[in-house]
């Protein structure tokens, strides 16, 4: 809830419960070789690249091997996104759509609880298998006025 300066240390103690932002990308335990990164993200808080280096990111020089989306709270309003990876200025695209190239609302649909992995399209998965030369944040961009949502992405990659 709050936060109280210390007065020895001079810092900040914390007290009340705390919340996550998970929108900055957690990266997902598991031995191997394939590493993964899960990022949640609300209709109204898209992601895109970082200037406070708080959001993890793929690191350049590795291969994107798939990702996944699904969502948590049903999407409304709009007609689809490009998900895709920029660089860390936040406009530098690397592959905007690459991910995927106007995922649809059809396949964001909380309901069925299923995982939309499927890349159909002009563009979707196209970086996937390549080797990024930068480091790569998720980027993401609604065609139409969405007005609810929640999604939950994870995107696989070997360093």
């Amino acid at each position: 809830m709050g936060f109280e300066t210390e007065s020895t240390r001079g810092v900040l103690v914390h007290y009340g419960p705390r919340s996550t932002d998970q929108s900055y990308g957690a990266e997902n335990a598991g031995g191997g070789k394939v590493k993964s990164l899960t990022y949640k993200w609300s209709y109204d808080a898209l992601p895109g690249g970082s200037a406070d280096n708080l959001k993890l990111y793929i690191p350049a020089g590795a291969q994107v091997v798939d990702a996944y989306i699904k969502a948590t709270t049903a999407f409304a309003g709009g007609t689809s996104y490009d998900i895709g990876l920029e660089q860390s200025d936040g406009s530098t695209a690397i592959d905007a759509d690459g991910l995927w190239d106007a995922i649809v609302l059809a396949d964001l649909d909380a309901t069925s609880g299923s995982v939309a992995s499927e890349h159909g399209g002009t563009n979707s998965g196209a970086i996937i298998g390549t080797s990024l030369a930068n480091d790569a944040y998720l980027v993401a961009a609604a065609t139409g006025t969405f007005t609810a949502g929640v999604a939950e992405l994870t995107i696989e990659y070997i360093e």
